[in-house]
């Protein structure tokens, strides 16, 4: 019996209630990108440039009609011209304007 409270004495006697020292980890501050969402993003960044400059361009481009109309007058005004140089034309001019004006 002697030697269990020898035993629970050496015990007791060793384990004190010294003080725990913590250890620090240190923590690295660190983000990990993968390299292909970057270069996914740098894509994006271009189709967006991309898209965004063709869209401004439809938009200040003339409307295809006023184009067509433009383009008729262009032809009727020719079409005068010719037949004020030769007035042996006249007979074809209404047949021009009528052709002008078909397509």
């Amino acid at each position: 019996m002697k030697q269990i409270f020898l035993v629970i004495g050496l015990l007791l006697v060793s384990c004190s209630t010294a003080k725990i020292v913590e250890v620090e980890v240190p923590v690295y501050d660190t983000v990990y990108i993968d390299t292909a969402d970057v270069d996914r993003v740098a894509e994006l960044e271009a189709d967006v440039r991309f898209w965004r400059d063709s869209v401004y361009t439809l938009n200040s481009t003339t409307p295809v009609d006023v184009y067509f109309n433009a383009r008729k007058i262009e032809k009727i005004k020719y079409y005068i011209s010719i037949t004020e140089n030769r007035p042996a034309n006249k007979k074809f001019f209404y047949g021009w304007i009528k052709r002008t004006m078909a397509e």
